[in-house]
């Protein structure tokens, strides 16, 4: 398995890794204690000693990924991604007691009323959690949500999250 293209991707700092191979997810990587790691792919678990881990992955395994960014025309809203060359108005929507960003709003003409969010949201739709990329403002406030996020890997690992807490809430 063995390859300069494996790379682990941080989830959870020193804790919790996406394995990717060629940028491709193979598996999860678990950190158990000093010498112990938990690998699982395809729905197999192994142990791995931290000298069979690197044999296994290579010494690169934890290597910073380079991630190429593809240049885009689309515009950003506070540095969360939009499905729009031109955005107006452009505005953080919370609360301010205590101070939660929920998200960074935009119109998409300069008259229009009707706000979308920038990013990835997590909305709940009748007991299951559909992806929405920019919905609009007014949606995220009707259901339950979770985001913003800035790519759709993150969204879809937090809804898978959030689908594993709702089905086992004892392991909350």
């Amino acid at each position: 398995m063995q390859s300069m293209s494996i790379r682990a991707k941080i989830l959870v700092e020193k804790k919790f890794w996406i394995i990717l191979d060629n940028g491709i997810k193979t598996g999860t990587l678990r950190f158990i204690n000093e010498d112990a790691y938990e690998y699982v792919s395809n729905g197999d678990s192994e142990l791995l000693t931290e000298e069979s881990l690197y044999r296994t992955f290579g010494k690169n395994i934890f290597q910073e990924i380079k991630i190429a960014v593809a240049t885009s025309d689309k515009e950003d809203c506070f540095d969360y991604p939009t499905d729009f060359e031109v955005i107006h108005n452009k505005e953080k929507v919370g609360y301010t007691d205590p101070a939660v960003l929920l998200c960074c709003c935009f119109t998409k003409t300069k008259t229009s009323t009707i706000k979308y969010c920038a990013g990835y949201f997590g909305l709940r739709f009748a007991h299951k959690w559909v992806k929405s990329f920019c919905p609009k403002l007014e949606t995220v406030f009707k259901y339950d949500f979770i985001g913003p996020y800035k790519s759709e890997d993150d969204l879809l690992i937090a809804m898978r999250h959030q689908e594993q807490c709702e089905q086992h809430p004892e392991r909350v």
